[in-house]
């Protein structure tokens, strides 16, 4: 081989070299012999965000350490009543059986009772819509709402109507409702479960 050549082959080999395989790892951009699938800078960049994410496992594995003792660290008897105040499920039979439960503690009969599946829902629940009439006397009344609200479970109330029956005329001058006078009560409620 004559030295010119081996000049000539020593000036171009580099610059081959440089734009056919180092600047394409480099850019990304093909190059005169091959393309690469991923840059160097890209692939760096992906590093990167490998490298945050494993030092992010350490605290997401203390978070759940620290997570997993404090609920091992709950009695008992508090799961239980948690997982009756926002349970996964709820049966139409038993929700119905504890209005009834609760009116029948307080001493009054209610009346249409209707518990329905709320269609609607709220982000990341579902409910139940409960809806009853009575006629009672006030104090009985507020005996039935203080034994609703202590029921285990979270009955929201949503719409509460109190009416006078009617009266005659004779009586219908009274204006102020004593604690003797039946009273025509509508509530509504809605008892959420998790999805």
């Amino acid at each position: 081989m004559s030295p010119k050549l081996l000049n000539i082959l020593l000036v171009l080999l580099p610059a081959v070299l440089y734009f056919g395989y180092i600047d394409p790892m480099y850019t990304g951009d093909p190059g005169l012999v091959w393309t690469p699938e991923k840059n160097i800078r890209g692939m760096q960049s992906l590093n990167v965000q490998y490298a945050n994410t494993l030092n992010q496992v350490t605290a997401i594995e203390r978070g759940a350490v620290k997570l997993s003792r404090d609920f091992e660290g709950v009695k008992e008897e508090d799961k239980l009543k948690m997982s009756i105040m926002m349970p996964d499920t709820i049966d139409q039979v038993k929700l119905r059986n504890e209005v009834i439960t609760i009116a029948a503690n307080s001493g009054v009969a209610i009346d249409g009772l209707k518990v329905e599946k709320d269609l609607k829902g709220e982000k990341g629940l579902n409910a139940y819509n409960v809806s009853f009439s009575m006629r009672t006397q006030y104090p009985t009344f507020k005996t039935f709402v203080e034994n609703y609200e202590r029921s285990m479970r979270f009955f929201n109330i949503e719409q509460l109507a109190i009416q006078r029956p009617e009266q005659d005329d004779s009586s219908a001058q009274k204006a102020i409702i004593e604690d003797t006078e039946s009273l025509n009560i509508t509530m509504s409620s809605k008892v959420y479960y998790m999805k």
